[in-house]
Formats: C-alpha cells, sequence, structure tokens
C-alpha cells in the first residue's frame, strides 16, 4: 500500500495540483482532495474574502453617524460606505 509520505508534488497528475501541493503540503492537499475531489469548484479570490471581512467591520462599526471616520479608516468614500451599510440592512 502506499503512502501519502511517499507522494511528493511531482508526482501529481497536474501543474495545479503541483503548485497547490506545493504551496500548502501534500497533507494539507490530501484533505482538500477528500472534500472537493473531483467536483468543480470556485474559489473566489483572496481580495473577494478580504472584502467580506471589511463589509462585516464596518457593519459593525456603524453608528449612524460615523460614515466620515469609517470612510478614511478603510479608504473608501461616502457613498460606498452607505451602500454596504445599505446592502446588509443595517440602516436605521
Amino acid at each position: 500500500m502506499l503512502s501519502e509520505k511517499e507522494l511528493t508534488p511531482d508526482l501529481l497528475p497536474n501543474h495545479l495540483t503541483q503548485s497547490i501541493a506545493a504551496e500548502i503540503g501534500v497533507d494539507n492537499l490530501m484533505k482538500l482532495l477528500l472534500v472537493v475531489g473531483g467536483r468543480t469548484v470556485y474559489l473566489p479570490r483572496q481580495e473577494r474574502v478580504f472584502r467580506l471581512l471589511r463589509d462585516k467591520k464596518i457593519c459593525e462599526e456603524w453608528n449612524g453617524q460615523n460614515e466620515r471616520e469609517l470612510a478614511e479608516k478603510y479608504d473608501l468614500n461616502l457613498s460606498w460606505i452607505r451602500a454596504i451599510v445599505r446592502n446588509t440592512g443595517q440602516e436605521k
């Protein structure tokens, strides 16, 4: 029987799996394959994930009177702050 310890990135079937294994390790790649192997999966870009976190923080910090402060803190304009708050339904 083959062992995961014998599996190295260069033995993987394509460049993408080799690149992923090189970045996160073969053990973590094997875990990922157990979860999504054989499926078509969309992974958002890193900036999308961080944007969702940013928007969550803006909504948590928003008090209805601090839009300018939030716009400066997060380097956005007032329209973006208002849109973020409006899209989450937190507007008072």
